[in-house]
């Protein structure tokens, strides 16, 4: 048997007398290698969860390029790039913590869970990298107010560092949804300086028109493949800026009777 297996893989008589071409051959599989490595390594770093968990050392996918299509043609190359100014995307883990008297820590729940009046929750977020991070309610009339960090702090007081729990509104306190069904909108925001906060404009409170702008920063990075979203099976939220920007994402929290 063991003959015979040798017999079939006996190269061509004429192989040997080739210029070159094993040479060829195995240059050509290093190639093919290389590119299949890169591709899996791009693909990998595409996935909001996957640039969180890399804190400050991913290399992501262009958003112009075939993997992470944008508008108009593709930029061509391999598909891995440097974030702009060789910064980190930015990235946030969101989810929420549903508290009782058994259990005061909270256990992890999705945001996308219908919740119901009386449920005691606080929201957890974490984000990959040093920064300046801001929760923000919005108001049925447009208006918003400020939820983390505390008004009376201003923004000095909303810097975290990496991979630390944020907890809103705080460790020893909770939010309660009240009879009236709906949905609690609110906005997360993070930044790697508060400079970059300054344009938002973010404060105690904020007129329609100041939260009208903070939504249209949002789609804005939506609209042109910045912002890459990823729920968890699990409990978590994810969301990552490709190209480092100020993370603004918007998320509603339904409740209905009980």
């Amino acid at each position: 048997m063991d003959r015979d297996l040798r017999r079939r893989a006996r190269l061509p008589a004429d192989a040997g007398t080739r210029p070159g071409s094993s040479t060829v051959g195995l240059a050509l599989a290093l190639a093919v290698l290389q590119v299949l490595v890169a591709a899996s390594s791009s693909r990998a770093q595409t996935g909001a969860k996957s640039l969180f968990e890399a804190g400050g050392s991913a290399i992501v996918a262009s958003p112009r390029t075939a993997l992470l299509p944008g508008p108009g043609k593709s930029s061509g190359g391999s598909g891995a790039v440097s974030p702009v100014n060789g910064r980190p995307p930015l990235a946030l883990r969101y989810s929420v913590r549903l508290v009782s008297d058994a259990d005061r820590n909270g256990r992890e729940v999705a945001v996308s869970r219908t919740f119901r009046s009386g449920e005691r929750i606080r929201l957890v977020v974490q984000t990959n990298v040093d920064g300046y991070v801001s929760v923000a309610q919005i108001g049925t009339d447009g208006t918003a107010g400020m939820l983390y960090p505390d008004p009376a702090g201003g923004l000095a007081m909303a810097q975290v560092g990496a991979f630390q729990d944020v907890l809103v509104p705080g460790p020893d306190h909770f939010f309660r949804f009240d009879e009236t069904a709906g949905v609690e909108r609110l906005f997360l925001v993070f930044a790697r300086d508060p400079a970059e906060l300054e344009p938002l404009a973010l404060a105690s409170t904020m007129a329609a028109g100041q939260v009208a702008a903070l939504r249209w920063y949002a789609e804005r990075e939506h609209g042109a493949k910045n912002l890459v979203l990823e729920e968890d099976p699990g409990a978590a939220s994810y969301v990552a800026d490709l190209q480092g920007r100020v993370v603004v994402q918007e998320i509603g929290l339904a409740h209905v009777g009980r």
